[in-house]
């Protein structure tokens, strides 16, 4: 799971299948919803995706206890 500090600050994301996602953007937070943000991310060249708020349970960084596959592969 990923807190909002990790959202704002991470640049490499895995999925729970430990796949690699990187940043493609900014975070975007609003003020009216402190809790919220939505993270743009990439896997390869032609996927693109988004990290919610309510899908951070789903997402680890990489290195991290929850990952599957070492930090540098």
């Amino acid at each position: 799971m990923i807190t909002k500090h990790e959202a704002l600050t991470a640049d490499l994301f895995h999925d729970d299948q430990c796949r690699k996602w990187r940043r493609n953007g900014a975070t975007q937070t609003w003020k009216t919803r402190p809790r919220d943000f939505r993270v743009p991310v990439k896997h390869g060249m032609y996927i693109y995706g988004q990290i919610w708020h309510h899908d951070a349970m789903l997402i680890h960084l990489p290195g991290s206890d929850q990952c599957k596959k070492p930090e540098s592969y």
